[in-house]
């Protein structure tokens, strides 16, 4: 009857170690990785104010980031593959910094205009992210 009752205790504690480690994995959330060598993303800012730009053109916006971490840092895009080709993935070293590269497209109408751009990363702590674009969109002269 005891070596039963071990049995179920040991066998209740792999079912819950797999459940947390499943859960760990579907919601990102860093349970194995607190080692000494993972990334760690810093961004100077997630959101960008243009003011006013002009209608129908395609403006380049810059976010300076850093890896503050002990492993390499990845960050991609998750726009479409058509949008993609314009934004390059960030690959830094640790202590390195970079900037991410969007393209924000001004609309053809004008008034407040905001694009979010999605990424994803290797870093536990941020494995995915937002950087914003905000602008007040004017006439073409």
């Amino acid at each position: 009857m005891r070596l039963l009752r071990l049995f179920h205790r040991r066998n209740l504690a792999a079912c819950l170690f797999g459940l947390v480690l499943a859960a760990s994995w579907k919601f990102g959330i860093a349970i194995l990785s607190a080692g000494p060598n993972v990334p760690r993303l810093e961004i100077a800012r997630r959101e960008v104010d243009l003011g006013q730009v002009a209608a129908g053109h395609a403006i380049p916006v810059e976010f300076p980031v850093r890896n503050a971490g002990s492993a390499r840092l990845i960050v991609r895009s998750t726009a479409c593959p058509c949008e993609n080709a314009a934004i390059e993935d960030v690959s830094l070293q640790p202590g390195e910094s970079g900037t991410i590269r969007v393209p924000f497209q001004t609309p053809r109408e004008t008034g407040p205009s905001s694009r979010d751009f999605a990424f994803l990363s290797n870093d536990p702590a941020a494995p995915e992210f937002v950087l914003k674009v905000h602008a007040d969109v004017c006439p073409d002269r």
